[in-house]
């Protein structure tokens, strides 16, 4: 099953545009937008093997934090990544680009607290926040 969903992963998915700033891929349903976030040194791939299933009841919308992955570094500058917010903000950037409802975010690792200051700023924009390690044993 799992090759499975692997090879519908990759088929599915629209193809990121070169000038694309986070590497954002988004396949699956048009509606019930769910956005994964990867934790500090890992990129969007990591889901590769989980978001496939949610395809078939969800809008998935994955994408590479700046500096990491795919992100387009020429956006980076150790001035304006100086704390979380920053990345916050470029989460907001995204669901902005991508979600036309309120969206459920699944976080790895320190996008958990991105997605919290996220929210704090724009609570409009989480339907619910998840964070991996609360659901490893599913």
């Amino acid at each position: 099953m799992i090759s499975h969903m692997r090879k519908n992963y990759r088929k599915s998915m629209t193809q990121p545009d070169r000038h694309d700033k986070f590497a954002i891929k988004t396949f699956g349903s048009k509606s019930n937008p769910m956005v994964f976030a990867h934790g500090l040194g890992c990129n969007q791939t990591m889901w590769r093997d989980v978001a496939p299933a949610f395809q078939g009841t969800h809008q998935i919308v994955m994408f590479d934090l700046m500096g990491f992955g795919d992100s387009d570094t020429s956006y980076f500058s150790y001035e304006r990544y100086q704390s979380l917010e920053d990345y916050a903000d470029d989460f907001i950037e995204v669901v902005e680009e991508t979600c036309s409802e309120p969206a459920v975010f699944v976080a790895h690792s320190v996008s958990a607290m991105i997605g919290v200051l996220a929210a704090c700023k724009r609570p409009d924009f989480d339907e619910e926040l998840l964070d991996e390690r609360r659901y490893s044993s599913l």
